[in-house]
C-alpha cells in the first residue's frame, strides 16, 4: 500500500520459484496518473476476488503479500472463503505488518530510510502514488482477523533494517498457523536473500499441496 511499491517487488522470489511455478502480482488502482482510486474497501476486496478467480479458473492457488500487502492477501482469503466459497489453498505472509500496527510506528524511520536508499525506487515518488498511499493507509486503518480455514505461513524477516536497531517482528492481528524467520531484513528477504525465502515457502507449499502445480 505504500507509495513505492509495485509488482515487480516479487520479480526475485518468481524467479527463484522457477518455471514450475506461476506467479502473478496484483496492483492497486490509483497509484498512475489518472487512475482512479477504489472508493472503499470492499470494492477493492470485490475487485481483488473477482480478478483471482477468473485468473485461476479450478486450479490450486496460494495468495502471498509482503509488508502491509500482507493485509491485503489474508483480508482477501477471507472474502474468499467466507462470500466466494473458492478458498485458496495457502497464504503466505512476507513480513506483514497492518499499516497502523505499533511495529511500523516504532520503525518508521527506520523503513523510509530503506526506501530512499533503493534510489531507483524513489525517483518514482509522485503526488498520485502518495496520495493513493495516504488513501489506502486510512482504509485499512481498523483490522478485524477472522479465521482462516486454509493453513498460512508467517515468514519473518531475521535481520533488523540498520544495524543496531530492534529487529522489526512482524506482529498480531495477522497471524498464521505456522511461523518461521529467513535470512534479510524486511526488504532483503524478497531481493538479496529471495531464494532462500522462497525455498522456504516452497517446502511449506510441498507438505501442504504434494504433487499440485500451482498459479
Amino acid at each position: 500500500m505504500v507509495a513505492l511499491s509495485d509488482p515487480h517487488l516479487y520479480k526475485h522470489l518468481a524467479a527463484a520459484f522457477g518455471d514450475d511455478l506461476a506467479v502473478s502480482a496484483l496492483t492497486l488502482p490509483g497509484f498512475l496518473e489518472h487512475e482512479p482510486l477504489v472508493s472503499s474497501r470492499g470494492v477493492l476486496m470485490r475487485l481483488y476476488s473477482e480478478a483471482v478467480i477468473a485468473h485461476v479458473g479450478d486450479s490450486p492457488f496460494v495468495l502471498a503479500g509482503h509488508s502491509s500487502g500482507g493485509t491485503l492477501a489474508y483480508e482477501l482469503a477471507q472474502l474468499l472463503q467466507h462470500d466466494a466459497g473458492r478458498s485458496p489453498d495457502g497464504v503466505v505472509l512476507l513480513d506483514a505488518h497492518v499499516a497502523t500496527s505499533q511495529v511500523l510506528l516504532d520503525h518508521a524511520k527506520e523503513f523510509y530510510d530503506s526506501i530512499r536508499d533503493r534510489q531507483s525506487t524513489a525517483d518514482r515518488l509522485s503526488v498520485a502514488r502518495l496520495s493513493a498511499q495516504a488513501w489506502y493507509l486510512e482504509m485499512f486503518r481498523e483490522w478485524a482477523t477472522l479465521a482462516l480455514s486454509c493453513p498460512s505461513l508467517l515468514l519473518r524477516a531475521a535481520q533488523p533494517l540498520r544495524p543496531g536497531a530492534a529487529t522489526e517482528r512482524s506482529v498480531a492481528p495477522i497471524t498464521a498457523s505456522d511461523t518461521a524467520d529467513v535470512p534479510g531484513d524486511h526488504f532483503t528477504m524478497i531481493e538479496k536473500h529471495a531464494s532462500t525465502t522462497a525455498r522456504v515457502a516452497r517446502e511449506w507449499l510441498d507438505r501442504l499441496l504434494p504433487g499440485n502445480r500451482l498459479n
